[in-house]
């Protein structure tokens, strides 16, 4: 199957955050203070898209559900807006070899705090 086009990966979606998990790799961590500061910055509607993977794709299985996501990166974004009562979160859906998606979650953007193995 063709990746799809760089148009196509990158349509900002709302998602129902009950439909979205954080996957199990994610060591990224964030002080008391910088959650409240970015609390308040989704309450102003000023923070990024959390980024995505269907559930099946991200894990490499099929037999999991496709309408299920997990998150690759914006963890702590997903988890401000379930503190806030938002129910459907802004997200994209990012379509990519498994490999990608694992680094991305690793690497991050460089917003959350540092953290150590």
């Amino acid at each position: 199957m063709p990746e799809p086009s760089a148009a196509a990966r990158n349509f900002v979606m709302k998602i129902p955050a009950d439909r979205i998990e954080p996957n199990k790799f994610n060591p990224n961590v964030m002080s008391h203070e910088s959650y409240a500061a970015l609390k308040a910055d989704i309450l102003r509607g000023d923070y990024d898209p959390i980024v995505v993977s269907p559930k099946n794709v991200f894990y490499s299985d099929n037999s999991l559900p496709r309408d299920r996501y997990v998150i690759v990166d914006g963890e702590h974004r997903w988890r401000g807006c379930l503190d806030l009562g938002i129910s459907d979160v802004a997200a994209i859906s990012g379509w990519s070899q498994r490999r990608r998606l694992w680094r991305l979650t690793i690497g991050g953007t460089g917003s959350e705090e540092p953290w150590t193995p």
